[in-house]
């Protein structure tokens, strides 16, 4: 209740009418009075209690107001929103325990411990991986519609739309909680699609970030990025990652030459994403690798599990004898079209080599 007179006064500057409130009023008194903190905010911020000084027709005593002093400034109760919104956003959602519950479904189904009449189901089916995706792509989604709640493509999701469906659509119980957190359901002739509504008769502005609904898309894109957190290790690519650094530790200069090759691989990742036209891009020397850090070995599992695969190439050199000969070069080509995948798995990797 705060957060909404203070808002109301730093959009409505000058009109008397919110710059006070019946402190008297039930509401008020058991979500202002009776809070320890709450009065004490409210004085700090400017306001003073005014109580009329002659009784009511009915004898009782006259009514309290808090009133917000004419030098208190705009500015300061704008930094006073800032600093609620920032550490009085709820906790948990109700996405939590879905997430919780998908986590832990995809960790056993990725450590093969479920037998297989139990993974006939779309949910059960889902590894890490397939789960990671799925989070990510509802975090951007929910992300960008609470940064920009008036932009009306941001509400609409086609959940008919092939990349949707090949990260989230499979999942139904992603599906159930969007709609639990306010989507609706609408058929178009375009497809089938999830519209956010928005609440306009709240009172608070869509722009303002106190409105209801906005802080509980940030509540539950805090959800979505924990949960991302507390999967990305149970993920192959982190698995990987984390046996190559066992493989080679205990040898300072092993390891150092195998983050190297993390990096090297990262940077390829990237200028493929960046241009996807240029096949030249979309290729790399294992050969080369091994040249250039012959004591880091096993990263064909990784380059395997980020989207390459095995193309090896007859290029002719010359042997000491000055005769041409065919030589194989051991060549990762890209084995995916699919560059949004691919991206999610170089975030993946950029994430898991930067911070150990």
């Amino acid at each position: 209740m705060i957060e909404k007179i203070l808002q109301k006064i730093v959009e409505n500057p000058k009109d008397p009418k919110y710059r006070r409130f019946n402190l008297d009023n039930r509401k008020v008194h058991a979500k202002i009075e009776t809070p320890l903190g709450a009065m004490r905010l409210l004085e700090l911020v400017g306001f003073v209690i005014v109580q009329d000084s002659e009784e009511t027709l009915t004898g009782e005593k006259p009514p309290r107001y808090m009133v917000l002093q004419g030098s208190a400034s705009t500015k300061s109760l704008e930094q006073v929103l800032h600093m609620m919104s920032k550490y009085l956003t709820v906790k948990e959602t109700l996405a939590a325990p879905v997430l919780r519950k998908l986590e832990e479904e995809a960790a056993a189904t990725t450590a093969g411990s479920e037998s297989e009449s139990e993974s006939k189901t779309a949910t059960k089916r889902i590894d890490t991986e397939q789960l990671y995706c799925a989070v990510t792509t509802l975090y951007n989604i929910i992300r960008n519609l609470f940064i920009s709640p008036t932009s009306e493509h941001l509400r609409y999701i086609n959940i008919d739309d092939q990349v949707f469906q090949q990260r989230v659509g499979s999942v139904k119980e992603l599906i159930d909680m969007l709609l639990q957190l306010g989507y609706v359901r609408k058929e178009s002739p375009r497809g089938t699609y999830l519209c956010f509504e928005f609440d306009d008769k709240c009172g608070v502005s869509l722009t303002s970030a106190v409105h209801p609904q906005i802080r509980l898309l940030q509540a539950v894109a805090i959800d979505l990025s924990n949960s991302a957190k507390r999967i990305l290790p149970h993920t192959p690519i982190a698995k990987a990652v984390s046996t190559l650094r066992g493989s080679h530790s205990g040898d300072p200069s092993k390891q150092a030459n195998l983050e190297k090759v993390f990096v090297l691989l990262e940077k390829a990742l990237d200028k493929v994403i960046e241009q996807p036209l240029d096949m030249n891009l979309q290729s790399i020397s294992l050969d080369k690798i091994k040249a250039k850090y012959p004591d880091v070995t096993g990263v064909v599992s990784l380059l395997k599990l980020v989207g390459f695969a095995r193309s090896d190439k007859n290029i002719l050199t010359k042997d000491d004898q000055a005769k041409q000969v065919t030589k194989i070069e051991a060549i990762f080509q890209l084995d995916t079209n699919d560059f949004d995948l691919l991206r999610i798995r170089r975030d993946m990797l950029t994430l898991l080599i930067h911070n150990k």
